[in-house]
């Protein structure tokens, strides 16, 4: 029961709030309305999770054991190998010659991120092209959903080309989702015991602050030892006090709601309904380090107040634990799969939005196992026009 959502949540934010009380010397006062804010997140989330874990609903629990093996999942690996080497060598090469036109030679890591967010907040040529690696990390996750398909060796190669393409996205996010999916899905698989996830998480905490020191988050005058206290407090710690500075001074409004994504605003223009598009990234406050980051409560608590926090986390909580339950007793790897992404924005949710605010992201995530349905579906139909032809 490690993956238990309600442990997961629970885990999460006790660190939140254990280091908001022990370093609170470093943000402005909160506000009593951020804590119960806070206590509705939590209230809410647990009401959910505990509704549903009540439920006689999948209520057996198998033993961790692979799913039965697939051959379509054999076949689509080389496939797979084939046209996302080509694809990604392109995007790559695309992506190269782009910023090697604007910055010259001055191509240092910090002077890509920095690129790489100014083109994220206009044109989004470099953006639309890391698409790719996205993409591959979702289908490496997909295939690791289904090990019992693949040889340990094709297990080693994905894992391998998903990690090699979550760096590839210059961001530490989709080395978070690539790496909580990985772990939860290994362990459910009977792949990796409790020694081996405490291995894993010194390697991933070990590598996202490598790629923080390599992109220079936090800047280099103050040494590593600096950029490591600044990238902690940052992703840790920060994202609530922006949110304190949302409810304490309302500069954050977003016009039309925060919960709805500009895919839909784009839609409701069409239809006559003028909605002005979301900013691309939010804006930054110093609180007193400059952060832009609002946690989950915010789209909930800007468009529904503290009613809207207390009934989003209800429905969040509540789905989770129901994705847990099938997980736990279904040897079905796409169930599986969708329960070990979902516990990205679960992980996320001390640090930014990505339940309402990414349908993009969660449409790439989709695309896997669709894929997968769509071919199983035409080779069923082929083999049934052959058995009507004989």
């Amino acid at each position: 029961m490690l993956f238990d959502p309600r442990l997961i949540f629970g885990f999460v934010w006790l660190i939140q709030i254990v280091g908001q009380l022990l370093f609170s010397d470093l943000f402005e006062p909160y506000s009593w309305l951020t804590w119960v804010s806070i206590g509705c997140t939590i209230v809410g989330f647990y009401s959910g999770a505990t509704v549903v874990a009540a439920l006689p609903v999948a209520n057996r629990v198998l033993r961790p054991a692979p799913a039965q093996h697939d051959p379509l999942i054999a076949k689509a690996y080389r496939w797979f190998l084939l046209s996302y080497g080509i694809l990604a060598t392109l995007a790559f090469a695309k992506i190269y010659l782009i910023l090697r036109g604007q910055l010259g030679g001055g191509m240092t890591m910090p002077a890509i991120r920095a690129a790489i967010i100014f083109d994220f907040a206009g044109a989004r040529r470099i953006f639309n092209l890391l698409r790719v690696f996205f993409f591959g990390v979702g289908v490496c996750i997909y295939f690791l959903a289904n090990s019992g398909s693949l040889t340990r060796r094709q297990i080693a190669v994905i894992v391998a080309i998903g990690l090699v393409s979550a760096v590839a996205t210059t961001g530490r996010l989709y080395l978070l989702l690539f790496f909580v999916a990985t772990v939860a899905l290994f362990y459910r698989q009977g792949f990796l015991t409790l020694r081996g996830m405490c291995v894993a998480v010194g390697v991933f905490i070990g590598l996202f602050f490598l790629i923080a020191v390599a992109l220079g988050k936090g800047g280099a005058s103050g040494g590593v030892e600096q950029q490591l206290l600044w990238n902690t407090k940052v992703y840790v710690l920060s994202s609530v006090a922006c949110f304190d500075n949302y409810l304490q001074t309302g500069l954050q409004q977003i016009p039309g709601g925060a919960l709805i994504p500009n895919a839909i605003r784009g839609l409701l223009d069409h239809l006559g309904l003028n909605i002005p598009p979301r900013p691309a990234l939010m804006p930054f406050v110093a609180v007193p380090m400059t952060c832009n980051t609002y946690t989950a409560m915010f789209p909930l608590y800007h468009d529904g107040q503290l009613p809207g926090v207390l009934i989003g986390f209800f429905a969040i909580g509540a789905v989770h634990q129901m994705l847990f339950k099938l997980s736990m007793s279904q040897a079905k790897p796409m169930v599986w799969y969708l329960y070990a992404v979902s516990l990205y924005p679960l992980c996320m949710s001390i640090f930014e939005d990505s339940y309402f605010s990414s349908p993009g992201f969660w449409f790439l995530l989709w695309v896997p196992p669709f894929l997968h349905w769509l071919f199983g579906f035409a080779l069923k139909m082929r083999h049934h026009s052959k058995q009507a032809y004989q």
